[in-house]
């Protein structure tokens, strides 16, 4: 008795979840210089803009019969905060970005979009690199019942995140920070890849946007578990 009525209030609650969550359409286009996304917004009055550059010139979306368009740049892919991470043992380059929805009387919507670059098939991967001994180590003995087992597991893509936080709070482009307000940078993993990877920083490069900029030099690592 108990157990079907907790099993239909799970359906119900899974039921509003889907209501009051849905997930717009959209597609990714890609090539060698420029990642181009295109959202289906309809006739809905919905703010589009890429995470933490809401109205930053240049990486704003056009808007035309129903479709926001982004296009973010993959020869300079800085510009508009995208990362780029590069796959060694399989040369293939990875290129991801956060679109942020934002619909009158509805969630706000976060959209992963990335693209994929094969790497170069003239040049040997990583792996194939590596030297390979010829001969066995000395005094190598193998056994007589061997029970070889097939395994093939990949560890899970890592995705950075980055935040600067004024007293607690998440700050974005649509926040203005008063000159001399000490401000807080978390730079972290998602919950999926923390636990296998670590993150290392070497320096950072702080700018306005104008040709003047600072650089803050990191002296140790951290580890991300450390900084969530």
């Amino acid at each position: 008795m108990y157990r079907w009525c907790g099993l239909v209030i799970q359906a119900l609650l899974l039921a509003l979840v889907v209501q009051v969550a849905p997930q717009v359409t959209y597609d990714v286009t890609c090539s060698a210089k420029l990642m181009k996304v295109m959202i289906m917004v309809g006739s809905n009055q919905s703010n589009v803009f890429v995470e933490n550059l809401r109205g930053f010139k240049g990486c704003m979306p056009k808007t035309v019969a129903g479709k926001a368009v982004i296009k973010l740049p993959l020869d300079n892919f800085h510009e508009c905060g995208t990362t780029r991470m590069t796959n060694k043992y399989t040369g293939h380059t990875l290129y991801y970005n956060r679109i942020i929805i934002d619909q009158a009387k509805k969630p706000r919507e976060v959209l992963l979009v990335k693209c994929v670059l094969p790497g170069d098939k003239t040049k040997p991967a990583e792996w194939e690199k590596r030297p390979k001994r010829n001969v066995l180590p000395p005094g190598f003995f193998e056994a007589e019942d061997l029970n070889i087992t097939n395994i093939v597991a990949h560890a899970p893509t890592p995705y950075l995140h980055l935040a600067v936080r004024q007293n607690g709070r998440v700050l974005d482009t649509a926040y203005n920070v008063q000159p001399g307000t000490p401000l807080e940078m978390v730079i972290y993993l998602d919950s999926k890849s923390s636990s296998t990877y670590g993150l290392l920083a070497s320096y950072l490069k702080v700018t306005d946007g104008t040709p003047e900029h600072d650089e803050i030099i990191v002296m140790n690592g951290f580890n991300a578990a450390a900084i969530k």
